[in-house]
C-alpha cells in the first residue's frame, strides 16, 4: 500500500487523482488523505441513489483495496478515482462495481469469492471458484481450527491489523470461517516441501506480495536441491503484476537453456504504478516496447482463461481515468 501513497506522491495530479491539484504532493500526505476516506466510512456510509442503488460502506473500500494490491499497475489508478469521487461524496462509479457483487443467490454463483473483485471478470461474465469453493479449499489445506474461541481470534485479527493496517483484517477473515468449517479431508499432504528434481527450479518472488511473500520462494528454493529465488523488486501479486525486462530475460534463458539466476540476484521492474512522473520521460527501444506488449499479452491470456484478477469494465470517467494512467504508463 505504501507503494500507492508513493507514486500518487510522485507522478502528481491528474495521473493520480488523490494527489494535489496545486502545490506539493507527499506520500504521508496521500496516506492521511485515504485514512481519513476509509475512516469516516466507518461511522457514516455513503449512500447512493440512481441507477445503482447503494450504500457504500467501510468494508466495501477495504476490499477494494485488498484485490487492488493484486495487480498495482493496473488497479491503483482506479482506486484512487474511487476514493476521490467518495471524498466528494460521489459514489456513482463505485455503486456500478458494487452492484454484481452485492446480488444474492442460492446455490452460490461462481465468482463470488470473499472479495469482491479477484475472482470476477466484469467483461466476460461471471468466472472462478465459488465462495464456498474458497473456503473449502482453503479450510481444508490448512489446520483445523476449530479450537479457536472468540478471545484468541481477537488477538489474531490485532496481530495481522498491525502488520498490516491495509489488508491485515481481511486475512483474518479467512481464518474466522475455517473455525466454524469441520469437514476434514482424507489426506492431507503436510510436507516435507522439499525434494530434488530432473532439472533444478527457478522460484520467483515480489518484494511486495499481498498473499505469496518473496521470503516463501527463498524458503521453498532451499529445500529443492539447486534451486534458486529470484526477487523481483515490485508490488503485486506474481511477478506478471509488472513487466520486468530482467526478469523476462532470466525466465527465457532458464526454458531455453535450463540457466538460473546467480544466487541473490534481484530484478527491477520496467514499469510503475500511475506511469512517469511530469518530469520524467520513459525512453523504450522497438525491442523493449515489443516485450512489454507481449508481457500485457500474458496477463490478458490470464483474462481470457478466467485467472486474471481487477479487469475494468466499467464505463464512464473512472474507466477513462484507469485507461489515462495506463497509457501513461505505457507512453
Amino acid at each position: 500500500m505504501n507503494q500507492l501513497y508513493y507514486h500518487c506522491a510522485r507522478a502528481g495530479y491528474p495521473a493520480c487523482a488523490l494527489a494535489n491539484e496545486t502545490g506539493e504532493t507527499t506520500a504521508e500526505g496521500v496516506s492521511q488523505r485515504v485514512a481519513n476516506i476509509t475512516n469516516h466510512l466507518l461511522h457514516n456510509p455513503l449512500p447512493v441513489v440512481g441507477p445503482n442503488p447503494e450504500v457504500i460502506s467501510y468494508s466495501d473500500v477495504k476490499n477494494l483495496i485488498f484485490a487492488g494490491l493484486y495487480s498495482p499497475i493496473k488497479s491503483f489508478p482506479y482506486i484512487a478515482n474511487l476514493l476521490a469521487d467518495i471524498e466528494k461524496g460521489d459514489g456513482t462509479e463505485f455503486a456500478k462495481l458494487l452492484k454484481s457483487y452485492h446480488g444474492f443467490s442460492c446455490p452460490a454463483k461462481p465468482g463470488s469469492g470473499y472479495s469482491i473483485i479477484p475472482l470476477r471478470n466484469a467483461t466476460k461474465g461471471v468466472l472462478g471458484m465459488s465462495y464456498d469453493a474458497t473456503m473449502a479449499i482453503a479450510c481444508s489445506d490448512g489446520d483445523d481450527q476449530s479450537y479457536v474461541n472468540k478471545t484468541a481470534f481477537t488477538e489474531y485479527a490485532k496481530e495481522l491489523g498491525t502488520m498490516s493496517p491495509s489488508i491485515g483484517s481481511m486475512w483474518s477473515t479467512v481464518r474466522m470461517h475455517c473455525i466454524h468449517y469441520a469437514i476434514r479431508p482424507l489426506h492431507r499432504f503436510v510436507g516435507p516441501w522439499t525434494g530434488k528434481t530432473s532439472h533444478p527450479l527457478l522460484m520467483i518472488g515480489n518484494t511486495a506480495d499481498p498473499v505469496t511473500p518473496v521470503k516463501h520462494a527463498r524458503n521453498m528454493a532451499k529445500g529443492f536441491e539447486g534451486a534458486v529465488a529470484l526477487t523481483q523488486d515490485s508490488a503485486g501479486h506474481c511477478s506478471s503484476s509488472a513487466f520486468s525486462n530482467c526478469t523476462v530475460q532470466y525466465v527465457k534463458r532458464y526454458f531455453q537453456t535450463g540457466e538460473l539466476p546467480p544466487e541473490d540476484t534481484v530484478c527491477r521492474a520496467d514499469e510503475v504504478p500511475f506511469g512517469p512522473g511530469p518530469d520524467d520521460a520513459e525512453v523504450l527501444d522497438a525491442e523493449l516496447l515489443q516485450m512489454k506488449q507481449s508481457h500485457a499479452g500474458i496477463d490478458a491470456a490470464l483474462d481470457d482463461a478466467g485467472g486474471a484478477f481487477m479487469k475494468l469494465g466499467l464505463s464512464g470517467r473512472v474507466q477513462d481515468g484507469w485507461m489515462r494512467g495506463s497509457s501513461i504508463a505505457g507512453s
